[in-house]
């Protein structure tokens, strides 16, 4: 049996042939989002994170006039930077590995995910952004 929290874990499991996107706990992450050709609609969701509708509008501090998104629908054409709230691991800094997906369980499948690996701050491996 694998322990509990490593159904995404490299060392159980070896590297996955999706993307991994690594960052310290709490730096700040926008993920450029874009759909290509396609006849159908995606979802696109970050486990455990939440980000902002309209970033422009959302600050976390002062200005908070977008509402919180934890999954937003895509289409053909279309470019989104998706902020996360609080940045890697969210407002609390979790460490740990989050899937980022198409919420479609048959894109899933077909490959349209990733890990978003949230490190223990000072632990080696990346730097924090200044």
């Amino acid at each position: 049996t694998q322990p509990a929290g490593a159904a995404l874990s490299s060392v159980v499991h070896g590297h996955p042939a999706a993307p991994i996107l690594e960052a310290p706990a709490g730096d700040p992450v926008v993920i450029r989002l874009g759909v290509a050709a396609s006849d159908q609609l995606h979802t696109f969701t970050v486990s455990g994170h939440m980000y902002p509708l309209e970033p422009e509008m959302w600050n976390g501090t002062t200005d908070r006039r977008s509402q919180l998104m934890t999954s937003r629908t895509v289409t053909a054409g279309q470019t989104l930077d998706i902020e996360l709230v609080g940045g890697a691991g969210g407002p609390l800094h979790y460490a740990g590995d989050y899937a980022y997906r198409d919420g479609r369980q048959p894109w899933t499948q077909a490959g349209m995910w990733g890990i978003l690996r949230v490190q223990v701050t000072g632990s080696g491996g990346i730097i924090p952004l200044p």
